[in-house]
């Protein structure tokens, strides 16, 4: 026997896995967390955002490419803030090595936004140090 599924045991599986009941009754289990993490993250996130947005201002990056910048930084922050501190340069040279290959995006003014995330994570992560949200502590 090859180990492969029939054609009807893979229906069959996947009929039960993508049954409506089952998945709303997953997705009211998990909205009561999801909303506490919004709530949670979306004011760090809109300060990141608007210190961003100052910065591209004063650098005269208009049009499309202010959007390549917001990702950067939106990427950034959701890498360094699950990882110690000690490890948030290997990341960030990750995350901007690749945005500097992909997008052709200038160096200098992500480096610029990486301060501001690392300056803006560390204060969101001190204040919210011992919090639990949806049952994990940040």
């Amino acid at each position: 026997m090859s180990g492969f599924k029939s054609a009807e045991e893979r229906i069959k599986k996947y009929k039960a896995k993508y049954n409506p009941i089952t998945i709303g009754a997953v997705v009211s289990d998990v909205n009561r967390i999801q909303i506490e993490r919004y709530k949670v993250m979306t004011p760090i996130l809109v300060e990141i955002e608007s210190s961003v947005k100052e910065v591209l201002d004063r650098g005269g990056i208009t049009g499309m490419l202010r959007v390549t910048y917001h990702d950067f930084a939106r990427k950034l922050f959701a890498t360094i803030r699950r990882n110690p501190e000690s490890q948030w340069d290997t990341f960030k040279e990750g995350v901007l090595s690749y945005f500097v290959k992909a997008y052709r995006a200038d160096r200098d003014l992500l480096e610029s936004i990486s301060k501001i995330v690392y300056t803006k994570t560390r204060e969101w992560l001190d204040k919210m140090r011992g919090v639990e949200v949806g049952g994990t502590q940040l």
